[in-house]
């Protein structure tokens, strides 16, 4: 299967994604503007675990009760079905 997440932050927050599996992190989104893609392809089954970054970010400047939120998107489609839209 193929995975997308794709996340939408407020508040001029830069957060980059990785996806892990038994420790290995090779997965990672960039850190561009407020907008992140993360693409791989995932084994049924498997336990992924995704964690979100917020270093080199202003959230790392605000107090406790400020609450920046995230918008998170997951999709997944068959690897033969995304060779269609490649």
């Amino acid at each position: 299967m193929v995975l997308k997440v794709s996340a939408k932050e407020a508040y001029g927050i830069n957060m980059g994604m990785t996806l892990c599996n038994r420790g290995d992190c090779h997965v990672k989104s960039s850190k561009v503007g407020n907008t992140e893609q993360l693409y791989t392809v995932v084994e049924k089954d498997t336990r992924y675990e995704l964690t979100l970054d917020f270093s080199n970010s202003i959230i790392e400047l605000s107090t406790f009760y400020d609450c920046p939120h995230v918008r998170l998107s997951v999709a997944m489609m068959l690897e033969s079905e995304a060779e269609a839209y490649v």
